[in-house]
């Protein structure tokens, strides 16, 4: 032990880091290398980073530094280890330039490293707005958006005056960047955007029914919560139907998103959701969901199909239901579901579709042997009767 203490009393702080990996050092020996409690934060956070790296990776960072390789530094990974670095310049003996360091971190990340950074400008002797020949604050701020960092966004806009960032920059196209972000899934940023609009010169309104149909077909829970949220703002139609008559809600049962159809039912009655609303050929979301084997979708539907009005038994343009497409494609999971609670759901076994086949008889004259059988096993009486 009196040997681990004198090694590290005598390493450098930036030693003792780097080689944190192959001894475990003490808080105790940590008050050895600096003074100030809010500095012994920053170092003990460093250490707690420095266990995740390798020892190799900690050396070479430091030739990356005075090299100027950010794209090997300015990552999650190492923002601790920068803020000690940065803090630590002069006793570690390492050339970095502060001013430099924020204007990569707005460009490319890390977000918590540009925030401590701009707030700790002054013991850090960091100039605001960096004076260097690089520095666009405009380019900076574009670059954030297209990149999805709300954070840096945030830390811009909020200091637009001190960093002279134009809002909205020259030739940015707002609407663009708001659309991009939603195809992206960049829901922090969309309300940034939503929340700043008059600022940023976005059009707000601006194929608002079409982001709100991609994010709940491509299963973007959180974005679609964010929309529902601000539906009214934006002029978002919950209900507004694409070319092949499909709403939102539909296209999320369609495509078997599970979170989606649940913000969507959640918010049904609050946003006037219609979750019987009937597509193309008259097919509602139930039926997609179970003619394309999405069982969890179905289970979900079944299960507040009562507080939230669903009809299980409606029928498309040809007279089938729901359940005569899951018998029709072969989907064992689903028919059992169905018939274990078809009592208590009050669901119609019998039902026809317009050329008077069952659900029973489609499976029976397609092939469907287990749906068969298990229609047999669970509902003799159905079997019995529709047997062809």
């Amino acid at each position: 032990m009196l040997e681990l203490q004198t090694a590290a009393t005598n390493l450098t702080p930036w030693m003792a880091v780097a080689q944190h990996v192959k001894m475990e050092m003490k808080e105790e020996y940590q008050s050895n290398w600096l003074d100030q409690k809010g500095e012994n934060k920053i170092l003990t956070d460093a250490f707690e980073e420095a266990k995740m790296n390798k020892f190799e990776e900690l050396l070479q960072m430091r030739e990356d530094i005075e090299e100027k390789n950010w794209d090997n530094v300015l990552i999650t990974k190492y923002e601790n280890t920068v803020k000690f670095i940065i803090n630590q310049k002069n006793t570690l003996s390492i050339k970095v330039d502060a001013n430099e360091v924020f204007e990569k971190s707005c460009k490319n990340g890390p977000i918590e490293l540009a925030n401590y950074l701009f707030k700790n400008a002054v013991p850090l002797k960091i100039d605001f707005p960096p004076s260097t020949e690089p520095w666009n604050p405009n380019k900076a701020f574009i670059k954030a958006c297209d990149k999805g960092h709300f954070g840096l966004v945030g830390i811009l806009m909020e200091n637009a005056a001190t960093l002279r960032v134009a809002l909205p920059p020259p030739n940015w196209n707002g609407n663009e960047c708001f659309r991009n972000a939603f195809a992206n899934g960049h829901t922090e940023l969309a309300e940034i955007f939503i929340k700043n609009a008059a600022t940023l010169g976005i059009d707000l309104k601006w194929n608002s029914n079409e982001y709100f149909r991609e994010a709940c077909e491509n299963g973007q829970s959180e974005l679609a919560a964010t929309l529902l949220k601000n539906a009214a703002t934006l002029g978002i139609d919950v209900n507004a139907r694409d070319h092949d008559s499909r709403t939102a809600f539909i296209w999320a049962c369609f495509k078997g998103h599970e979170d989606v159809t649940r913000v969507l039912m959640k918010n049904s009655t609050t946003s006037d959701i219609d979750l019987n609303a009937q597509g193309r050929n008259g097919w509602t979301a139930f039926m997609y969901a179970c003619e394309r084997g999405h069982f969890g979708v179905a289970k979900v539907l079944m299960e507040n199909s009562t507080k939230s009005t669903i009809d299980l038994n409606a029928k498309s343009d040809d007279g089938s239901t729901a359940f005569i497409w899951a018998c029709f494609y072969g989907r064992t999971s689903i028919v059992e579901m169905m018939l274990d609670k078809a009592d208590a759901l009050q669901l119609d076994l019998n039902a026809k579709e317009s050329d008077g086949q069952t659900g029973f008889q489609n499976a029976e004259e397609r092939g469907h042997t287990d749906v068969v059988n298990l229609i047999k096993a669970k509902r003799p009486n159905i079997a019995v009767s529709q047997s062809m």
